[in-house]
């Protein structure tokens, strides 16, 4: 089956939006997805410019650190572990993502944390910004509401670094003492 866009030549799976099926290549689906997210973004940012938001869409929205070091702001309906596991094993190598915050509120929570941190975006990628040190503490500064299972999350952490078949661990620690670090360090040696 090809893909619904009369000059693309690649093979299509099918895929549904909105009720909607169509047959389309990998590209052609990621590029409708981030269209459609990049106008709710927009339109979320607006209403929550003239105060319209009285409250978010259910869910959880989360930021936490990849093991590359990006920072990825998503959303899941369960407030329990089970997101951050499955981040973890499929998207990050089998290193625990390091939590930095998760709030009461989905997707348009996400909208707007995300219009907040566009210029940090990377290129290509969905949810994932550059670890700038004001993105760092303002992640920091949200925290964790309550009702999350930290506590689990902690010690399934602990239990898969110490598991010896586990990748290597990879340790942030303050990652916005880490980063101010490395500016002050590449400052340095601009001026050398």
């Amino acid at each position: 089956m090809q893909c619904v866009d009369t000059e693309c030549t690649q093979e299509g799976q099918p895929y549904e939006i909105g009720g909607v099926h169509l047959i389309m290549c990998q590209y052609h689906r990621y590029q409708l997805a981030t269209k459609s997210k990049e106008r709710a973004r927009k339109v979320i940012a607006e209403l929550d410019a003239i105060g319209a938001i009285t409250h978010h869409t259910e869910g959880w929205t989360y930021v936490v650190r990849m093991a590359n070091g990006m920072v990825k702001i998503g959303t899941t309906k369960k407030s329990d572990l089970e997101r951050f596991q499955r981040l973890s094993r499929d998207k990050n190598g089998g290193v625990p993502v390091q939590m930095l915050a998760i709030v009461k509120g989905g997707e348009s929570l996400e909208y707007l944390f995300h219009e907040k941190w566009f210029s940090l975006k990377i290129p290509g990628q969905m949810e994932e910004f550059h670890p700038d040190p004001a993105l760092l503490r303002w992640a920091e500064e949200l925290g964790t509401d309550d009702g999350v299972d930290i506590d689990g999350y902690e010690d399934w952490m602990a239990y898969r670094h110490n598991r010896k078949d586990a990748p290597v661990p990879e340790m942030f620690g303050d990652v916005v003492e880490q980063i101010a670090e490395l500016q002050k360090s590449e400052a340095e040696s601009f001026w050398e």
